[in-house]
């Protein structure tokens, strides 16, 4: 599909322009993200999930293999490329792995 994600720098929570300009994600590596609570984690990954194009509140920009993602594809609930698990995970699941499992 893409090789590269590129995150171009929109603004932080202040309106102020983030201190870095790019951010390059490669195909087939392993990335972490850490940070404070409140510190953007959520956000940037929000961005990337959205291919987002200035719109979001960052204001920043997601290009893949250096192009502006096409608008089918960006809008395709079927095309996303992350898969994000909230850390506030409300449930309790009462039953025993195996069984979790078999369901």
């Amino acid at each position: 599909m893409f090789n590269k994600i590129t995150i171009k720098g929109g603004t932080d929570k202040s309106g102020q322009p983030e201190k870095i300009n790019d951010l390059t994600i490669h195909k087939g590596q392993i990335y972490s993200i850490v940070g404070f609570t409140g510190s953007g984690k959520s956000q940037l990954i929000a961005d990337i999930e959205q291919m987002a194009q200035h719109d979001t509140i960052t204001r920043r920009q997601i290009l893949l293999d250096d192009q502006v993602p096409d608008p089918e594809i960006r809008n395709d609930p079927g095309n996303k490329i992350v898969a994000q698990l909230s850390q506030n995970m409300g449930f309790i699941l009462d039953m025993e792995v195996r069984d979790f499992l078999m369901l």
